[in-house]
């Protein structure tokens, strides 16, 4: 349903590329005092309401048991096995998302409407703060991959496997619902990483802390790069206040948020130190490989064309060789079980998705072309399959288009929800028709602008 929104959304912004599109009408202006800050509390408490029906359903649900016995409950899947209570669960997460995009985007308009204050500023501050405390202490988590890193961490360079293995270590069994382990997706440079933060923790729930509050810090450091990029300080908040970057990437303590900040910071550096932004993009890829075709995007705004390929190239292919030196060829093997057991190359939605943002990356290295909302189609990128923590993996793309950076950040809400689980079969269709009327309706508009010279001319 997601990769489907998204592709008629492109559609309908080449459509309005292509045609002149119709105007937009004017935003109300909100000029009350206190309002930004009023809204960034706001998103937190509707997060904070999350994480707690997260919690509730994570030590009452029925379908997979064995997650309950976690050193942290994990929620396995909203949409199964449940009883009554999982219909409601899922309105309420999309209701919850719907809420959070709207009060982002009023607070991102508040801003734009007038100067804030110093106080407005330091009350949003506090709104992040408990943000970020919230995500640390969350009560329940949506996906147990925290625990497989300290699996990781303990077993070595031994993750890397070509399938499920048993793990044979004195005083540690791994940390799954089954007696075999998934083999690591993530590259040599994660299990280095996730070996020193972890290696001497023997308590899981300590180590979810640990992951948690060490990924707050990598969350922290986006502030000076983004801010390095040029990002008014508004969407820099914006995206610290996003619930589901808080959820997933603090939370939920994914690992995709560590590559992302080496990306940006070869943001930071690539126009100055051509080799320093190729290392930082290697270094990316050797943490989760689809991040060296992402980080391509640090040199798309050098100036002669073969540099920018050359340097893409090169981060690429040197994170393959790396990866492949470094951790053998069980780490590619693994990958290649994950795509046999997902079945993820079958789906034309999701090779169409792929194939949109692989387009703009080469479109925006060869010819400094931007594509609109492609930032969207990024977590087509993913090495399986599609999961709402991949939403982020846009930013890079949509730091440099920039025209829609604020509409990336506010509709992220919406979007990882589209991702999720908790979405059943029926409401992904009712929602997917819903949006095929809406962008219909929006495409007919645009096209019926087109039709009458004289509001062209008067515009």
């Amino acid at each position: 349903m997601y990769v489907g929104i998204v592709l008629l959304v492109l559609a309908w912004v080449a459509v309005r590329t292509f045609y002149r599109g119709a105007p937009w009408p004017r935003l109300p202006a909100f000029t009350a005092a206190g309002l930004m800050p009023a809204c960034a509390g706001a998103v937190v408490l509707v997060f904070i309401a999350q994480l707690l029906v997260i919690g509730y359903v994570a030590r009452h649900q029925i379908a997979s048991p064995c997650f309950l016995h976690l050193a942290v409950p994990v929620v396995a899947d909203f949409s199964s096995g449940g009883g009554p209570a999982m219909p409601l669960t899922s309105a309420l997460l999309a209701a919850f998302a719907v809420v959070q995009t709207l009060l982002l985007a009023s607070a991102y308009v508040a801003h734009q409407s007038r100067t804030p204050k110093r106080w407005e500023w330091m009350m949003t501050g506090a709104a992040v703060a408990l943000g970020l405390s919230a995500a640390v202490w969350a009560p329940a988590m949506t996906s147990p991959d925290p625990l497989m890193y300290f699996s990781f961490a303990k077993i070595g360079f031994g993750s890397f496997a070509a399938s499920t293995h048993v793990v044979r270590l004195p005083n540690f069994s791994a940390i799954s619902c089954e007696k075999a382990l998934l083999p690591s997706a993530y590259g040599p440079a994660f299990i280095a990483y996730a070996g020193v933060l972890l290696g001497r923790i023997h308590d899981p729930a300590v180590a979810v802390q640990t992951l948690r509050a060490t990924n707050v810090l990598w969350l922290l450091a986006c502030i000076p790069l983004l801010r390095r990029a040029n990002v008014p300080w508004i969407l820099v908040v914006l995206l610290l206040l996003d619930p589901p970057v808080l959820f997933q990437y603090v939370a939920n303590a994914h690992n995709d948020l560590i590559a992302l900040v080496l990306v940006l910071a070869a943001f930071a550096c690539a126009d100055t130190s051509l080799i320093a932004g190729i290392a930082l993009v290697t270094l990316a890829g050797l943490f989760k490989l689809p991040f060296a075709a992402i980080g391509a995007l640090a040199f798309a705004a050098r100036p002669p064309a073969w540099q920018r390929a050359g340097a893409a190239c090169a981060g690429v292919l040197l994170a393959l060789i790396i990866s492949y030196a470094w951790a053998g060829p069980r780490y590619f093997e693994g990958l290649a079980y994950y795509h046999r057991l997902l079945d993820a190359t079958g789906n034309p939605f999701d090779v169409a998705l792929t194939v949109v943002a692989l387009a703009a990356i080469g479109a925006a290295l060869v010819r400094r072309w931007y594509a609109g909302v492609a930032s969207f189609s990024f977590p087509g990128l993913a090495v399986a399959e599609i999961q709402p923590w991949y939403a982020l993996w846009g930013l890079p793309y949509a730091l440099r288009e920039r025209r829609h950076f604020a509409l990336w950040i506010v509709l992220l809400p919406v979007a990882a929800f589209l991702m999720d689980d908790s979405v059943s079969r029926g409401a992904q269709l009712a929602i997917y028709a819903v949006a095929v009327v809406a962008i219909g309706v929006f495409v007919l508009r645009d096209l019926a602008y087109n039709s009458k010279p004289h509001e062209r001319a008067s515009s």
